[in-house]
Order: structure tokens, then sequence, then C-alpha cells
């Protein structure tokens, strides 16, 4: 039993404005200033189609679409028309909005911060600049530096940063806060005590988070008697710290420090000290997150070259004639390789069958199920010549052996010459992307004989439908990569666009070469979203 699909939360943490948008993982989004565009961020900074949001297999992907300001991974600008995979608490800026990137659940340990706006003996202050000047600051400071730089993920360089701000402010505890949204609420990423037997609530100041998330350290202190309102008074702390963690020019996180009760003081050039290692901890994170993209890049495009490699192997030739028909066929990778697959094979007693099929999913994974369903169903073919058994077997075979959630939709015709001219007997498992050209008229044809896709339901069975064929008919098979791709502006190319490519077309190569016209002219030459297919299979001979 398959997992239900996980949709994607993009929480503002800042911008001109504060929003969230939840993104359906069987839909995706497009984000941009138009108002056709799902996520609309109205402002001059945002191109009119800026990004796209969307789910392929059990991956959410990022694609900058032209963007004039540019789209930024956790500060890294993204190449245009090239997919980015997202990641949970991945930060996305698109204009002068910046995001945090939620899948699925919210994330755990929300901690809420404390109301202290009323207490009577405290105030935040914005320090005067103080560096640390001090030698051993100097050191620690430089220590530290050296440590985040071979630190290998984010809990580490959290506990090296406390560690390193603790030895060299006197303040007691410390924590690495994540920002979650645009409130006040944070994520504790590490927390770090000075003793053992410290085991009192750790609470955050408001006020300083508030400030902090303006992009300046502040830090809070108590007068001499302690306010009996609640606040973080009543937890007697006499001093806290607060200092922005950027990532890509955007908050992105807090280095949290207090004292409490008889706790040492803190020391002179704790501010300075606290915004220098919040500094170099930004700048270790930047590098971590951009060597972590530059790895899922690399696994990514991997996993779409060598699915690509699978579907040129396996590909016949894109134009010939062989046995009654006379055959075009153009396929080509859009940004996720779907796994789409053609084939054509000679048959006993002249006939000739082909299939076309669209496998869901993309990568690596989708690229090996292509090429075991039209392995299997070419052997099939040869040994029966009957679509409808074909299928059937080449459905258990892969319900067998696919992982859940893995299947494929298929059309299988077999072109069979006749006195009178050429009968088709095809299957529709689950395809339904096909239609007949004959006497100048395109007729779009249902799944009238077929059944589900394969990979699904290894009992399924398969009903062949009969189509008698003319000379000249022309029989168009495309998958959903053709009428499902989106213009600049937002709107699919849909079937009645296929249609008007293919009216004045006089052959199985225009019908072709007039579809993926319309296509580049449609997405102005931008990349496909997905993979198209169009296979245009002409009758050209029968028996005399």
């Amino acid at each position: 039993m398959t997992s239900p699909p996980i949709d994607l939360t993009l929480e503002s943490l800042s911008g001109p404005y504060e929003a969230s948008f939840v993104v359906a993982a069987d839909k995706g989004a497009t984000i941009g200033r138009a108002a056709s565009n799902e996520i609309c961020l109205l402002h001059d900074g945002v191109s009119r189609r800026h990004a796209s949001v969307l789910r392929r297999g059990a991956d959410w992907y990022v694609v900058n679409h032209s963007a004039r300001a540019g789209t930024f991974l956790n500060g890294v600008r993204l190449d245009e028309a090239t997919p980015a995979t997202l990641a949970g608490a991945d930060l996305l800026r698109v204009g002068p909005w910046t995001f945090r990137v939620r899948i699925g659940e919210p994330v755990q340990r929300i901690t809420a911060t404390i109301d202290d706006s009323r207490a009577s003996t405290q105030r935040v202050e914005k320090p005067a600049p103080a560096y640390a000047r001090s030698d051993r600051r100097l050191k620690l400071l430089g220590d530290c530096m050296a440590r985040l730089s071979v630190a290998a993920d984010e809990p580490t360089l959290a506990r090296t940063a406390l560690e390193s701000a603790l030895e060299g402010t006197g303040y007691a505890r410390g924590a690495v806060l994540r920002r979650v949204g645009g409130g006040t609420d944070v994520q504790v990423v590490e927390s770090l005590r000075r003793t053992t037997n410290d085991t009192g609530q750790f609470v955050f100041s408001r006020s300083l988070v508030t400030q902090a998330a303006g992009g300046e350290l502040s830090v809070l202190t108590t007068g001499p008697e302690f306010s009996t309102q609640h606040s973080i008074a009543e937890l007697r702390i006499h001093s806290a710290l607060c200092a922005p963690i950027f990532l890509g020019g955007a908050v992105e996180g807090y280095l949290y420090l207090d004292a409490r009760g008889q706790e040492t003081s803190v020391h002179g050039e704790a501010a300075g000290f606290c915004e220098a290692l919040a500094r170099a901890y930004g700048l270790a994170i930047a590098n971590l997150k951009r060597i972590e993209l530059q790895n899922r890049q690399h696994i990514m495009v991997q996993d779409l070259q060598a699915a690509r490699e699978a579907q040129e192997v396996m590909l016949p030739a894109p134009r010939a004639q062989v046995g009654p028909i006379r055959y075009a066929m153009e396929m080509r990778p859009g940004l996720f390789v779907a796994g789409d697959l053609f084939d054509v094979i000679p048959l006993t007693g002249g006939a000739v069958a082909v299939s076309v099929g669209d496998v869901a999913g993309h990568g690596l994974g989708s690229g090996m199920l292509m090429a075991l369903v039209q392995s299997y169903l070419h052997a099939q073919l040869l040994a029966s010549g009957d679509p409808a058994r074909a299928v059937k077997e080449v459905n258990r075979y892969v319900c067998d052996r696919a992982a859940g959630g893995r299947f494929a939709s298929l059309w299988v015709g077999v072109f069979s010459p006749t006195p009178f001219g050429v009968e088709l007997t095809y299957v529709d498992a689950g395809h339904g992307h096909w239609m007949l050209r004959r006497a100048g008229a395109l007729t779009p044809l249902s799944n009238t004989a077929g059944g589900i896709p394969i990979g699904i339901d290894p009992s399924a069975t398969y009903e062949p439908g009969v189509l008698a064929l003319d000379l000249g008919d022309r029989v168009v098979v495309y998958s959903d990569g053709i009428i499902e791709q989106r213009g600049t502006g937002g709107e699919l190319f849909g079937l009645p666009r296929l249609n008007d490519a293919m009216l004045q077309c006089e052959s199985a190569a225009a019908d072709v070469a007039r579809s993926f016209e319309e296509i580049e002219l449609f997405c102005a030459g931008t990349n496909l979203d997905d993979d198209a297919t169009v296979a245009s299979i002409e009758v050209v001979a029968h028996f005399s």
C-alpha cells in the first residue's frame, strides 16, 4: 500500500506582506506576478511567471522561469529552466519574499516566544558596536570558524557555535533557533547549558526575537527589582542576547543566549563576539546548504541522464515504412524524464505492432521501468501478435516486480493488412491520448477498449478494440506531456491546439513536425515540462 502524496507549504519569513501557501502534491503551482499563477505575488520585483514548484515521484522541485531578479534556493541562484530538488526547511527566495519550505506535517519542536513587552524593569537595546578585541576571544573566534568549516551537518554547526559562545561570553545557556513562518515562533535547532544540573525552562524573549528578525542584534537587561508581570523576569533572567543569523541576505535564524539569578554576569565584549559568531555561523550554513544543493543536483542529473540513455537505446528509427504502414515519431525529453516509450515491431503475415506508453514518475526508476515494460512487451507481441494478451502478461509481470506506486499507461495497436485496407486491433491501457485522421477530419478516440494502466492490479483484464482503416488514414498517438505543457502565462497547451496544429497536415511526418513547432511557439522555446511524444502512423498498403 502506497503512502498518500505529501503537500508542500511555503511560509514567508520576510517580504512586502506576510503570506503562506499550500501546494497540493498532485497539482504543483506556478509563482509569479500575473493573476493566472496559482501563487500570485503582487510586486514589481517578481516576474509575471517567476518560478514553478512541482512534485515528481516522491520528490519536490523548484524551477526558475527566466526571472529577471532570479530565484534563490538557500542563497544559491538557480539556473534557468533547470529543476532543483526541494527539502524541508529550505529557504526559497522569490523577488523580495523569502519562504521557508515545509513538506508534510509541521516541523517538530516548535517553541513560542514569551511576551515580555510589559516588563517594567526590562529593556531591549541595540548595543553599541563592540567587537572582540581580547586575544582570548579572537582565538576562540578563529578556532570556532575552523571547526565550523569542517562540520558536516547543521546540529554539529549549531553545537560548535554554542560551545564557543558560552565559553567567550559568560552566558549560562544558549540555543540556535530557526525562524518558523513570519511570526515570532521558533524551532530549536540545538541548545546547550554550561552546567549539567541546569534543568530550568529555556524560554525566549519575543521582544529580542522581533528586533533580531529585522536584522539587528539586541540585548535585554533587567533592573535590580524584578517585575511581577508575566515575563521572562519571572525566571530571574538578568541578561539575554539575540543575534540574527543570515542566509542569502535573509534572516534564517538566531543565536540566543541568556543568564539568570546568581549566574555570572556577562562579559563586556559579549555582544560583538556573538555578532561575529552569528555571521560565521551564517557563512558556514550557507556553505553547507550550497554543498547539499550541489549533491542533490548531481544525483538528479545522474538519474535523469541514465533514464534518457535507457530511452534512446530502446527507440526505433524516427521515420520508416514497415509493412502496410509509414510512421513518423518524435520524443523530446523534458525537465524530468517521465519514461515515455515507443516501439515498432514487424510480425508474421505482414502485420506490424506499434506501442506508445508513459511511465509515471521520473528519473532512473522510471527509465528502468520503461525499459522493462518495452522489452517484455516486445517479446510478448512477437510471441503471440495479440495486443490484449501481450498487455495482460506485461501487467502481471510489472505488478510482480515494480515498486509500489510505479505504473504505466500503454497504447498498443496491431496493424494487419486485408484486401480492403488495414484492420487495427488495439488495446488502450489507461492511455487515452490518440486520434484518427481521415478525409481531412480529426476524431479523438476515447478509451472504448482496453483497461486500467499496467502495474496496478495483477488480475486486470484487457479487452481489444477493432478499427477498420483505409489507405491514407492516419492514427496519431501522443503522450500527456504534449497537451499538459504550460505556456509562459501558465495555461495548458491542450487538445484543441493540438488538433488545430494537425488540421492542415498531409502526412505523418508533417503531423509530428507541426505539433512540435506549435509547442515551441506556445512555450516560447523554453524546456518542456515533461517528456513529450507524438507518433503518427499512416496506412500506405494493403493486400490485393
